[in-house]
């Protein structure tokens, strides 16, 4: 990355990934099981759980991590 600009826009791009998502997890009701008299197996337990805060947590807090990270280093890159 060339300036600090750059390093502002990517992480303007992690931050909102990170809000598009933490949205979607909302509007999917969070689930993170299933009760059913039927057996889930592999493929349909991932599709029920796509959108669980337990399935997306790690990676979600490390997108937001990384957006501040590049925030930060695009205000550095502007102070010299």
């Amino acid at each position: 990355m060339e300036n600090a600009t750059e390093f502002w826009e990517t992480g303007i791009q992690y931050i909102n990934l990170t809000q598009s998502v933490s949205r979607k997890i909302v509007e999917k009701n969070n689930a993170n099981f299933m009760i059913s008299d039927e057996e889930f197996i592999g493929d349909d337990f991932f599709e029920a759980t796509r959108w669980s805060d337990y399935r997306l947590s790690i990676p979600l807090i490390f997108n937001l991590y990384h957006g501040l990270e590049l925030l930060l280093k695009g205000f550095l890159y502007a102070s010299g």
